[in-house]
């Protein structure tokens, strides 16, 4: 049924898909292009228009009306996602690295655990809801992620 397609979305693709995805979703763009190519299939799979799907392959070349034999590239064009993903609100691969990350940068503010990824942050003593990195950061894991400078509420 067409209403249980977002949970099959939910619970069979995007739980691998966002596993551990603040340690590798900031890896480069050419190795996220699969899984962003493969997470719009996924999406045009469930969500797209199945009727203009089917239609397309139902019935041969010789079957069709003459006018309709030659078929132009809008045939061939897939389905915008863009849409889809709107519409159903659910977050591409590049928006779950960014919430994923912003969440647990959350978590370690909030909870103040663990205590050495605490410690790396300075608050700031004029503004309690502004963080201060160390610059230049010498250390290859400050280097390697990409969690900007964040204006996070602590006290909440």
């Amino acid at each position: 049924p067409k209403v249980m397609h977002r949970d099959l979305y939910y619970t069979l693709f995007e739980s691998h898909l966002s596993y551990c995805i603040s340690v590798w979703g900031g890896a480069t763009q050419t190795r996220i292009s699969s899984l962003w190519t493969i997470q719009k299939q996924c999406i045009r799979i469930l969500f797209g228009d199945k009727e203009a799907f089917l239609n397309k392959y139902s019935t041969c070349v010789r079957a069709r009306p003459y006018d309709l034999q030659i078929l132009g590239n809008r045939f061939y064009m897939p389905e915008h996602t863009k849409p889809l993903f709107k519409e159903h609100k659910i977050l591409s691969i590049h928006n779950l690295y960014t919430y994923h990350c912003y969440m647990e940068t959350f978590k370690i503010l909030k909870f103040r655990q663990p205590r050495s990824l605490f410690n790396s942050y300075n608050i700031s003593e004029r503004k309690p809801t502004l963080l201060k990195p160390e610059f230049p950061s010498q250390s290859f894991i400050d280097r390697s992620t990409g969690i900007p400078v964040l204006c996070v509420d602590t006290t909440a």
